[in-house]
């Protein structure tokens, strides 16, 4: 944890790019507390203003919830990727399959939809959504999603 407690220096004092090559290397070697690297990460890309290269930490983390079956923080943390990455199609495909999962046909379809205005071919996103609008009795709209 001493490294993490640098790495947090670093980045109060506003070296930010020093605590992102921390970030880096920690991650590298395997997770201490893979949660409080990720956030550490996330935060040092955004106040460098390089939200794009935000998404691999984002999708990380949103990982590790899903991973530890923490569905509330899973729930947020992709909430709070998309609100940054608004464009991301592979997160926001991630978000789907994650609330599909959770049997939260609402939001799933969301997501699924929000894929499809992003890329309108985006097949494995018609094919979900289609599955989505089956599984929530809606047969009509699952067929048109499905031809």
């Amino acid at each position: 944890m001493n490294t993490l407690n640098e790495a947090k220096r670093l980045f109060e004092q506003q070296h930010y790019f020093d605590a992102l090559l921390l970030v880096r290397a920690n991650l590298l070697q395997g997770p201490a507390d893979e949660v409080v690297w990720l956030e550490l990460g996330i935060a040092c890309l955004l106040v460098l203003n390089i939200p794009e290269q935000t998404e691999p930490l984002f999708q990380r983390l949103c990982y590790s919830f899903v991973r530890d079956k923490d569905n509330g923080a899973a729930e947020t943390s992709f909430q709070r990727a998309i609100q940054q990455l608004r464009n991301s199609v592979a997160l926001r495909m991630q978000a789907g399959v994650f609330f599909a999962n959770t049997q939260n046909w609402n939001r799933a379809e969301e997501c699924f939809r929000a894929v499809l205005t992003l890329d309108a071919y985006h097949p494995e996103a018609w094919h979900r959504l289609g599955e989505v609008l089956l599984l929530g009795r809606r047969i009509d709209e699952a067929f048109l999603a499905l031809l």
